[in-house]
């Protein structure tokens, strides 16, 4: 999903990209996991890590919405391939 976001010839280095990250926080909760053997508590503290990002959702969304209200649309549209450009 999150690929479609990227130009078509970008697509293929942001699924990499993505399914790296996903790999090393499997690992990260696997070492959390060993640090904290009291599954309750385990579960406590990855959806404490999960709420601290509830935050973002809203400030992107209000960040093109003023953008786009305010007729800056290439501003937008540069925000939104700019991590295409990372991979160039």
């Amino acid at each position: 999903m999150a690929s479609e976001l990227f130009a078509a010839k970008y697509r293929t280095f942001a699924g990499i990209f993505v399914e790296n990250i996903w790999a090393i926080a499997v690992c990260v909760f696997a070492g959390l996991a060993y640090l904290v053997p009291n599954w309750v508590h385990l579960q406590l503290i990855i959806s404490l890590f999960g709420l601290l990002t509830i935050p973002l959702y809203w400030y992107n969304l209000h960040f093109c919405i003023v953008c786009l209200s305010q007729c800056l649309a290439s501003t937008s549209s540069e925000i939104v391939e700019q991590p295409a450009r990372c991979y160039h």
